[in-house]
């Protein structure tokens, strides 16, 4: 046999272990979003409501003159949607506290976009960013998290915070390593068990005060980042803003009653612990 041939066959041994490995988890994430459109039905209204808003919002700013800064603000609007698709799929799929990367990079865009309204200078920074390690440089220093939240914008100091959580669950921090494993008690010693997801198909969504509380803190931190874009944008589509309100405002019914289902939660599970 020759070397190519056996080149050949070491090669395939490698794909059969990707395919394995790779498109069993494939096949599990889509189990738990099939899972998750049954089961969290109520709040799928929710995220196709977000991404309604931002596309009217992404046609409306063609109608509006945003000045020097408008290629970049409609860049942000656009990246937008991209971060907050990501971070609805990563929640549906189970991977909870990875829709917190996405959530972080959408307030970082919307708060570029806040800052470069200010002052519209700044639009051309980021754009030239890619020219040279000096425009690199120079974006970084006029970009960073310390100059994009300083703005006295009630919407802007809200994000901050939010910003400063997600940034949290995104860093190699506890915070961020601690939800993805089970740790269980096997005699003196406790075992560390890697868990793949943080959905548990078995269980009922109010037996999951985790899931819940992440699904109310995505939505609600995306109508901020939408409440803020419209500040920046200004349109003036009438429309646009009752289907917000009307989408808030469903979404504040909705957040009591998870409210209750998480303390309920919460209570049931602390008896067990502690009959």
């Amino acid at each position: 046999m020759s070397k190519k041939w056996w080149n050949n066959v070491l090669a395939f041994c490698r794909w059969l272990v990707l395919k394995d490995d790779l498109y069993g988890l494939q096949r599990r994430e889509n189990g738990r979003f099939s899972w998750s459109r049954i089961a969290l039905y109520e709040w799928l209204p929710f995220f196709q409501g977000l991404l309604d808003l931002q596309r009217e919002l992404n046609k409306s700013i063609t109608n509006v003159n945003l000045g020097e800064h408008s290629d970049a603000i409609k860049l942000y609007l656009m990246v937008y949607r991209k971060h907050l698709s990501k971070g609805s799929l990563s929640l549906l799929r189970g991977h909870l506290t990875d829709c917190f990367l996405s959530l972080r990079s959408s307030i970082e865009i919307v708060a570029f976009a806040a800052l470069v309204k200010t002052d519209p200078r700044l639009a051309n920074q980021w754009l030239s960013a890619w020219e040279d390690d000096q425009s690199y440089r120079l974006y970084k220093s006029q970009f960073s998290a310390k100059s994009i939240f300083k703005a006295s914008n009630p919407l802007l100091k809200d994000l901050s915070k939010r910003y400063d959580y997600c940034s949290r669950l995104c860093h190699p921090s506890i915070y961020a390593v601690y939800p993805h494993f089970n740790f269980l008690e096997e005699g003196p010693k406790t075992k560390a068990k890697l868990e793949e997801f943080e959905i548990n198909i078995n269980k009922n969504v109010s037996d999951q005060p985790v899931l819940l509380m992440i699904l109310q803190y995505f939505i609600e931190t995306n109508l901020c980042i939408l409440r803020l874009f419209r500040e920046v944008i200004s349109s003036g589509n009438d429309d646009w803003e009752k289907n917000l309100m009307a989408l808030a405002s469903s979404f504040e019914e909705q957040k009591r009653d998870v409210q209750e289902q998480v303390v309920l939660s919460l209570r049931a599970e602390y008896k067990r612990l502690f009959p």
